[in-house]
């Protein structure tokens, strides 16, 4: 990533409420690579009875918009 530039990945969940009690997952902390300082997200994401987070890889947003408001171009 270059400067400017943005990241998104996917979080995936089931909500279900079968035996067990729910769990809430009131953030989630992400670091962009190793070593990288965390980042708390505050989705409060209900996980039901499973408990389970599915995390996707990061992937460029190609829907952010730079400084001055437009779409950031693509970059060879």
């Amino acid at each position: 990533m270059r400067p400017g530039e943005a990241a998104v990945a996917g979080l995936a969940w089931r909500n279900t409420t079968q035996a067990g009690e729910p769990v809430n997952a009131p953030y989630v902390r992400v670091w962009a690579k190793p070593a990288a300082d965390p980042v708390m997200v505050v989705p409060e994401l209900d996980l039901g009875t499973t408990g389970k987070l599915g995390v996707g890889p990061w992937r460029k947003d190609e829907t952010h918009r730079d400084s001055t408001g437009g779409i950031a171009a693509e970059r060879p």
